[in-house]
């Protein structure tokens, strides 16, 4: 079982015998199992920084406009597709595992609006989280339970 907590810390003794996952970016579990966010974006943020400067100085419809336009792109879609293994290898490892999941449907919104925490929870992604859960759930037969 998963089920969501807003806490820092992360207690692999959770009192349901389930496990738990809490808004700290780090996924614990009852057995011992630690996900921990790798937060892609931030380690791509200094290069994403210093392509997206030198694109602000470029004059828009140039040819180096253009060329710098899709490596800013390309490295958006690379911290995208790293994220996007890493949590379809996790959810298929908790489904392939666990019978039950519980999970807290967290006020992401609200959560964002702490400035200081607000590039860390986008860059987790929480929601992909829940949707992917939810149909590898489906698929494999497995109870997925989403407590408010």
């Amino acid at each position: 079982m998963i089920h969501g907590r807003q806490t820092p810390a992360c207690s692999s003794h959770h009192a349901d015998g389930g496990q738990t996952a809490d808004g700290g970016l780090t996924f614990c579990t009852s057995d011992g199992t630690v996900y921990e966010n790798p937060g892609y974006l931030t380690r791509s943020e200094r290069k994403l920084k210093r392509e997206q400067k030198k694109l602000s100085r470029r004059q828009k419809g140039s040819n180096r406009y253009n060329r710098l336009r899709q490596k800013v792109n390309r490295l958006h879609t690379k911290v995208r597709r790293q994220r996007q293994d890493q949590i379809h290898k996790m959810t298929t490892g908790m489904t392939e595992r666990y019978d039950e999941i519980v999970i807290e449907d967290l006020n992401v919104s609200g959560m964002v609006k702490n400035h200081k925490l607000a590039r860390s929870i986008c860059d987790a992604g929480f929601h992909q989280i829940r949707r992917m859960l939810e149909y590898k759930c489906a698929q494999k037969g497995r109870k997925l339970t989403v407590t408010g």
